[in-house]
């Protein structure tokens, strides 16, 4: 049998993006792993700057999700420079809840 140490796994940020809304509605009834979740997940987008903050919202932080297209339009950017905004801030959200975790929770 291969154990895998969880602390070494890569983080995926979009995971956490995906699951925003449910965090924010269901915090009442998060378990104490998606509440750590939550935690990493709102400690980095305290650190964005509003206009990012807003940005991944129309996609993430919602009931009822806009597709890329929709929220491109909204917007009023073309989608491929979208696509590719979206994709440097979930990097960088990743890169915000590692570091979060590397100084908050070694040894936990």
């Amino acid at each position: 049998m291969v154990y895998v140490d969880l602390d070494e796994l890569p983080i995926r940020p979009i995971y956490y993006l995906n699951q925003w809304y449910r965090y924010k509605e269901n915090v009442q009834y998060l378990t104490d792993n998606s509440k750590r979740n939550a935690i990493r997940l709102l400690k980095a987008l305290n650190e964005l700057d509003e206009k990012e903050k807003e940005f991944l919202s129309m996609k993430f932080d919602r009931e009822k999700r806009l597709t890329d297209v929709e929220a491109s339009e909204q917007l009023g950017l073309e989608l491929k420079e979208y696509k590719k905004y979206k994709q440097y801030l979930i990097k960088k959200v990743g890169k915000k809840i590692q570091t979060y975790i590397k100084e908050n929770e070694n040894g936990r």
